[in-house]
């Protein structure tokens, strides 16, 4: 287990060390950040940064409206 971490950055921030400039702040400790597999952009920041691929996932959602009363 360990910390859950997420940076967003809007367009004009990014590609300018922000990010790992946040990274660098942490407190010692075991940090998690849950990337989808396909922002490859986001896997390879945080690759960069330190952090290693521990596994895939894919997250399932259903929507589910009320039903009527029979």
């Amino acid at each position: 287990h360990g910390n859950e971490i997420s940076i967003a950055l809007i367009d004009s921030c990014r590609n300018k060390g922000y990010g790992s400039q946040a990274l660098s702040l942490l407190s010692p400790g075991v940090y998690i950040a849950n990337v989808n597999v396909n922002n490859e952009r986001s896997v390879e920041f945080f690759k960069k940064n330190g952090f290693a691929v521990v596994d895939r996932f894919i997250t399932m959602r259903k929507d589910i409206k009320r039903q009527r009363s029979i």
